[in-house]
């Protein structure tokens, strides 16, 4: 009896939102202090549905500015977190891109299991500012 080979599935970026800058893909930063929400709506290539995930992009200074302004930002140490040298959307679209053909699922369960160890899902339970 042979066995049933299953085909990896592919994940995609059906839209890109952020609630702190309109026009994410052609914002170009003032200097080096990046720190921003950004969601992604991913699904499996070929389908409708999208679930919501989201990830903090930022550079260094970014991340220490942002301390400075938010003690609790300290704590927030669950939270994914994006980190880049230098800020370019096509290197942001670039990592996220990387980080959705390593993963490698072959069901939507296995899809939200991965994804998890990269992003913030909607549903999740985690709020970062009230723990300290």
């Amino acid at each position: 009896m042979k066995k049933k080979k299953s085909t990896p599935l592919k994940l995609q970026v059906k839209h890109y939102h952020s609630p702190d800058i309109d026009h994410i893909e052609q914002w170009m930063p003032d200097n080096d202090n990046v720190y921003y929400h950004l969601e992604m709506a991913i699904s499996l290539q070929d389908e409708q549905r999208a679930d919501l995930y989201w990830v903090i992009i930022a550079t260094p200074a970014g991340i220490a500015e942002a301390r400075q302004r938010h003690s609790s930002l300290k704590s927030a140490t669950h939270t994914r977190m994006i980190v880049l040298d230098h800020y370019t959307w096509k290197e942001v679209v670039a990592r996220i891109e990387s980080v959705l053909d390593s993963i490698m699922i072959l069901d939507r369960q296995d899809s939200l299991e991965e994804l998890l160890h990269h992003f913030n899902w909607e549903y999740e339970r985690h709020n970062a500012t009230n723990e300290d």
